[in-house]
């Protein structure tokens, strides 16, 4: 059996190793600025999608993390032209969103007390042989 000569084959591997990091260096040093602007846009969507939902449950959410609706419609359309101190600011609202949503959350958690307040007054009025998914017509 004669033998296989690779050599080719590792040159061309090793350029394309050298390629691939050549060009995860330029990404790195191109333009940091982007990459703020796209983890920015991120949070500026999560902040608004959070008060969205929280403004249906409380109508002063915006009140509380003193956030105007049109002050936040005009940094999702013009990121770019954010100061770096709008972007801390920003970052505050985020993080104060996360712990309010956070702190709501392990209140709403339902204890066992809840739970059995909740199936007694569920089978207060109870008919039997009847499906719960539905009510049957009168």
């Amino acid at each position: 059996m004669a033998k296989t000569n690779f050599t080719k084959a590792e040159e061309a591997l090793a350029e394309a190793l050298q390629k691939m990091t050549v060009d995860k260096l330029y990404e790195a040093t191109e333009s940091p600025q982007e990459i703020d602007l796209t983890k920015g846009k991120k949070s500026l969507n999560t902040i608004q999608r959070h008060l969205k939902r929280l403004h249906k449950e409380d109508p002063e959410i915006y009140k509380k993390f003193n956030v105007k609706r049109k002050k936040l419609a005009e940094w999702i359309e013009h990121p770019e032209k954010i100061k770096s101190e709008e972007w801390k600011t920003i970052d505050l609202i985020t993080t104060a969103i996360e712990a309010y949503i956070k702190e709501k959350m392990s209140s709403e958690k339902s204890t066992d007390a809840n739970i059995i307040e909740q199936e007694r007054l569920k089978t207060i009025n109870k008919r039997f042989n009847t499906n719960e998914k539905w009510l049957p017509l009168k």
